[in-house]
């Protein structure tokens, strides 16, 4: 990386010694998104998890970087009587990768109305984004059955809790169906598929958890070769 970005999405759980940060860099002078997290001890780093995101032409979200603006949210601290204890904000964000797998219409996870999600610099809940083009917003979006295509959502880890923020970062391993060119969404329109191959996406997530529902959402996520093993084990699945 030949120039890191000063502002970015930082979070943290300093009694796990975990941290993470999203945000976008230049590699070689092209602009790439970025998210990393830290296990430290003793001044020491224990474990090291990176994604970078480039502009590979691949069906992948990818926003300017110069527009990139990240959600004041994450580091505002709640009330205790708004707070929710690590196991239920576990609860809540596994809830909303099991809405996703197989994703039929079905919503298992507390969304509030308003939750947005920005992926690799894009918000993928507006109009603006192909999948907003059918309907806006988390919750709307699972209604509708367009995230069909995740086949498995597997490797799912929790390594940084901020209980006092209501601050939970995910990684997990998505694989995609490939056996379908189009599907139909619940309301009866049918979608196609940009996902022609076998593939995965390694995701680093962060969930904003108001009062027990996912208020908004940051990701970074890229290919790897399909069915790739996590870097790191353990979790939910």
């Amino acid at each position: 990386l030949t120039q890191l970005a000063p502002e970015g999405q930082l979070v943290a759980e300093p009694g796990a010694g975990q941290v993470a940060w999203f945000g976008h860099a230049e590699e070689n002078g092209v602009p790439v998104y970025v998210s990393v997290r830290l296990k430290i001890a003793s001044g020491t780093i224990l474990e090291s998890e990176t994604i970078v995101v480039r502009p590979t032409g691949l069906p992948l979200p990818f926003g300017d970087p110069k527009k990139l603006v990240h959600y004041d949210s994450f580091s505002e601290i709640l009330p205790p009587e708004r707070r929710k204890p690590r196991e239920r904000m576990i609860a809540v964000a596994d809830a909303y990768f099991s809405t996703l797998e197989l994703n039929d219409g079905h919503v298992f996870a507390p969304l509030a109305h308003d939750c947005n999600r920005v992926e690799n610099g894009v918000v993928t809940t507006s109009a603006a984004f192909t999948a907003g083009s059918n309907a806006e917003g988390c919750d709307a979006q699972f209604k509708l059955g367009i995230f069909k295509i995740n086949k498995r959502i597997r490797d799912r880890r929790y390594p940084l809790i901020d209980e006092e923020r209501g601050v939970i970062l995910a990684t997990v391993t998505f694989d995609h169906a490939n056996e379908f060119d189009e599907y139909r969404l619940t309301n009866g329109k049918m979608m196609k598929t940009f996902l022609k191959w076998p593939n995965s996406i390694s995701i680093m997530e962060i969930f904003k958890i108001v009062d027990g529902q996912i208020v908004d959402i940051e990701a970074m996520f890229d290919y790897v070769p399909y069915g790739m093993p996590a870097p790191f084990k353990g979790g939910a699945k």
